[in-house]
């Protein structure tokens, strides 16, 4: 290997590199005045990294410390932007290196609006849209209610699946 060669290994090496883990050129766009939950959730990435004055490198590095390598100041502001899917195991490491419950995280509240701002992605199922969006990311009560009203949990399924199916094949 050449001195030439082991110089532009070094260079590549020392620069942060851009994760891989993108959104799949999904062109959904939210409904008119609502938000995707990635939007949310990077919102409240962005709000907790101001509030413990960390830069967008430092919380990268939190992230490699972590065992997530790969994390540069590009990631982190892929997440803040909604650009950037992010796995359970992020997640996690997320909430803690933010000193935040995960909750808090995607909570649509905490960055001050009330919540009915979220676009779950109900538009062709809105009879089983809940009333508060918040309450689907932030229950109060049971979390593990699934009857609603006098609709069974199995009866709410088949139905489900079956609008699921008619969406996959363009009745909708």
């Amino acid at each position: 290997m050449s001195s030439e060669d082991a110089a532009r290994e070094d260079k590549a090496r020392s620069k942060p590199r851009r994760s891989s883990k993108t959104f799949r050129g999904n062109k959904r766009t939210p409904v008119e005045g609502k938000r995707f939950p990635s939007e949310i959730f990077g919102d409240n990435v962005r709000l907790l990294r101001h509030r413990r004055e960390l830069r967008q490198q430092d919380l990268a590095e939190w992230m490699n410390n972590l065992g997530f390598s790969g994390w540069s100041y590009v990631t982190v502001s892929d997440v803040e932007r909604g650009m950037r899917s992010t796995s359970i195991d992020e997640l996690f490491a997320l909430a803690f290196a933010l000193k935040a419950p995960v909750v808090k995280l995607l909570d649509p509240c905490f960055t001050g609006n009330r919540g009915q701002d979220i676009d779950l992605g109900f538009e062709h199922f809105e009879q089983w849209a809940p009333r508060d969006p918040r309450a689907f990311i932030v229950p109060s009560g049971d979390p593990w209610a699934l009857e609603q009203g006098d609709v069974t949990y199995d009866r709410y399924r088949s139905q489900f699946e079956r609008l699921v199916e008619d969406a996959e094949q363009g009745l909708l």
